[in-house]
């Protein structure tokens, strides 16, 4: 995102983002659920100790991938919107002390106190 966004803005950066990274993400986390299944389900000796692990493994593949695909690019852009904000109230800031300099200095090239 922060490659693009200057070329393309945030927006079409966050979604050419998404586009490009929803594939590798959905692959990685479907294949390791499906492989948690056996374990989960408990079956064969011992199978009934270890499915509480493979329902754990599950329930934070699905949970971190919801996270990485809503959560974080929405947060993402909250921080980013409030940096711009918070960018252009230093600029304003900026200006007015500049403006009041400057009327300062003429006053004082008048001799006006």
């Amino acid at each position: 995102i922060n490659q693009n966004k200057h070329s393309m803005g945030r927006e079409e950066a966050m979604v050419a983002a998404g586009k490009q990274r929803l594939r590798p993400i959905l692959m990685t986390t479907l294949t390791t659920i499906v492989g948690m299944i056996p374990l989960s389900l408990g079956y064969g000796e011992g199978g009934e100790i270890l499915a509480p692990m493979g329902i754990s493994i599950i329930g934070g593949l699905l949970t971190s991938t919801l996270l990485t695909l809503i959560v974080i690019p929405c947060m993402y852009k909250l921080v980013e919107e409030r940096r711009d904000k918070s960018a252009a109230r230093s600029a304003a800031r900026a200006a007015e002390i500049a403006t009041l300099e400057a009327k300062w200095a003429e006053e004082d090239a008048k001799g006006n106190y």
